[in-house]
């Protein structure tokens, strides 16, 4: 997304969407400028289309609203490492 304004825009949409439909457990709507900040800040890297496909799927298996981490785990994921 980096600099891609409609990206950004549908992001923050997006982030409101899940905190007013999942768990968010103590969390403010005073809280929403921090929160839309550190996600365009972690994710601002990826296209907007992969970071929305990455939330459809945390949002099948999870009630609570996700951390930066998260989603990026999603799209990266963490490479096995042998043993």
């Amino acid at each position: 997304m980096g600099s891609d304004k409609q990206g950004q825009t549908s992001l923050s949409k997006l982030l409101v969407i899940c905190f007013d439909t999942m768990d968010t457990f103590g969390k403010k709507a005073e809280q929403m400028p921090s929160i839309n900040q550190v996600f365009q800040m972690v994710l601002g890297r990826f296209e907007y289309h992969v970071v929305e496909q990455a939330f459809k799927i945390y949002m099948e298996s999870h009630t609570v609203m996700p951390k930066p981490a998260d989603i990026v785990k999603i799209i990266e994921p963490p490479q096995e490492t042998r043993k």
